[in-house]
């Protein structure tokens, strides 16, 4: 009897979470369907009418507003909720999964990386080469002053290499590309979109890689309708050390772009989570 007035229960709030998500306006629906779809593992349903009476669409939108987002659960979706869906921000869907020993890079005191110089220039008219690579730069120090890490650059040929070449020789590889750049990936990819929306992506160790969009206007830091290409590079460094977003709005590894999250240094939150991959920083006497 008490399993059947358990299931009552769950089945009516599951209605109630579905009725109250019908009464938002298609396009509204349309929008965090197509937003859940590109940014978490939520898979779309057959029509509008059924998504928003869907277990699986209610379920999506706890899971993102909770997990993801650090927001209250909620069966409807908030104003917050999409006033954060026009953020700009990082292309990494959400993963599911934890950071764990399989996603850290095994020599963690030598982790070489290296720069697509030619990529990089190329159209640039906003952002010397030497700035690109010095925001970078101090991004990777930023990590390894709070962590028991160190990056050394290397300097492969890239006019005689071929792409996988590369790949192998530089470790964690930064690039810039424009719209679909499938042939940078090993596997399925969502290309870029454009200035705003998404800014970047990266891959967790073992490829390493951050992948920046060449059609933004980036600059060192933020500065007048452009990119913080030093606070989306720390942010991404995140992901290649083996870090998943975060929920604390805070954190430099939130999902959407919020550079004064750097203002005064890595957040405590980021540092915790890097060091208890890596251990705390060790000076070397």
């Amino acid at each position: 009897m008490f399993t059947l007035y358990l299931t009552l229960i769950i089945l009516q709030q599951v209605l109630s979470d579905s009725s109250n998500l019908c009464l938002n306006d298609d396009e509204t629906l349309v929008k965090v369907e197509q937003y859940l779809e590109k940014f978490t593992v939520y898979k779309k349903q057959n029509d509008i009418g059924s998504s928003c009476k869907s277990l699986e669409f209610s379920q999506a939108i706890k899971r993102f507003l909770k997990k993801e987002l650090g927001l209250e659960q909620s069966d409807t979706i908030t104003d917050e909720l999409l006033k954060i869906m026009k953020e700009d921000r990082c292309g990494n869907i959400e993963s599911g999964v934890q950071e764990q020993t399989q996603f850290k890079w095994q020599n963690p005191l030598d982790i070489t990386y290296c720069f697509n110089y030619k990529n990089a220039t190329e159209n640039d008219e906003t952002m010397y080469i030497y700035l690109e690579t010095e925001a970078i730069q101090v991004a990777l120090n930023d990590w390894s002053f709070n962590a028991n890490i160190e990056f050394r650059q290397v300097n492969p040929d890239w006019v005689e290499s071929t792409f996988w070449e590369l790949q192998q020789s530089c470790g964690l590889a930064f690039r810039f590309a424009s719209g679909d750049h499938s042939w940078m990936h090993p596997g399925p990819s969502k290309g870029f979109d454009g200035p705003g929306g998404v800014l970047a992506h990266a891959f967790f160790p073992g490829l390493g890689d951050v992948h920046f969009d060449k059609d933004e206007d980036w600059d060192w830091d933020e500065t007048k309708n452009k990119k913080s290409l030093y606070y989306v590079a720390l942010h991404e460094v995140g992901h290649s050390l083996g870090l998943t977003h975060s929920a604390d709005p805070t954190a430099v590894m939130y999902p959407t772009y919020r550079p004064s999250n750097a203002k005064n240094g890595l957040p405590s939150d980021d540092v915790q989570r890097i060091q208890a991959l890596y251990g705390k920083y060790i000076k070397i006497k």
